[in-house]
């Protein structure tokens, strides 16, 4: 089961359960009231997980919880500070985002595992690299930025997410933690 076809097992508009076709291998052509085949059962899981990590995000930075950044008007805001793309292919994704989108990469950032970095007209950063080590997984990280990022990894932890990096100065570009829940990794960025 992919991502991209996960979103289906809410809003299938006919479809199988689990994919995005209509004629399902598995499901053997039935439709999304049959009883789902076992890669059905890991789409529902991962909508699931990506529901609960959803609602953690927004009860620990759009709710008040402490880390977050609240605005002119003292209302919590959530802001994306960096986008993180870690591929296999990352001369082929730079390339394509340059394309399609119309950003501009850098040089590699020894601060950031040699990302290429690009500066979004919103103001957030869009990194692309390559895996660190052969046991990195390629994966689409994006790290929320925090005003005070032990509070909010300490709210993550009590939310039930799990602190696979803890608060870590990386250069001048700030201080950022990763965290998990379920399949989803969250990063938080302290400037």
């Amino acid at each position: 089961m992919n991502a991209r076809n996960s979103y289906l097992v809410a809003g299938n508009n006919g479809h199988c359960a689990c994919h995005s076709d209509f004629n399902c291998q598995n499901c053997q052509g039935e439709r999304p009231s049959a009883r789902p085949h076992t890669g059905c059962s890991s789409a529902v899981n991962y909508f699931r997980h990506y529901l609960v990590a959803v609602a953690t995000i927004t009860t620990l930075f759009m709710g008040g919880i402490v880390g977050a950044n609240p605005n002119e008007e003292g209302q919590n805001v959530m802001r994306v500070h960096y986008i993180e793309i870690v591929t296999k292919a990352s001369d082929e994704q730079i390339s394509l985002l340059e394309k399609v989108h119309g950003v501009e990469f850098g040089e590699p950032e020894a601060d950031l595992g040699q990302a290429r970095v690009a500066k979004l007209d919103s103001g957030t950063l869009l990194g692309v690299r390559s895996p660190l080590a052969e046991h990195e997984q390629p994966v689409t990280r994006t790290y929320y930025e925090v005003a005070d990022i032990a509070a909010a990894v300490s709210a993550a932890e009590a939310a039930g997410g799990l602190v696979a990096y803890p608060p870590t100065q990386q250069g001048d570009s700030g201080t950022w933690a990763i965290y998990f829940l379920g399949e989803a990794q969250i990063g938080l960025w302290q400037r």
